[in-house]
């Protein structure tokens, strides 16, 4: 019978190579012209008050006429378009 030595972190380490194999794979794509080009998820908080439900999104360099914010069907929708620069 063979002497196998144990490894505590194996199965740690096993799912750190996934991890990384899943974001090399699919993120190296998206370069920073990629990302200026796509879709773009800012960050946002939503909360409810007594009165109301509060939307609080982050959006650095944009103007209220470059967004739209809807709700149709108990849905949210923030959409808009930014604009850069060259």
């Amino acid at each position: 019978m063979s002497i196998i030595r144990y490894d505590p972190f194996r199965d740690l380490r096993a799912l750190q190579d996934e991890v990384n194999r899943l974001f090399t794979g699919n993120m190296a794509r998206f370069d920073d012209e990629g990302i200026a080009r796509g879709s773009w998820s800012p960050s946002v908080d939503i909360y409810e008050n007594k009165d109301q439900l509060v939307l609080e999104a982050e959006l650095p360099g944009m103007k209220r006429e470059d967004f739209d914010l809807s709700v149709e069907n108990n849905v949210i929708t923030l959409r808009g378009e930014r604009h850069f620069e060259k």
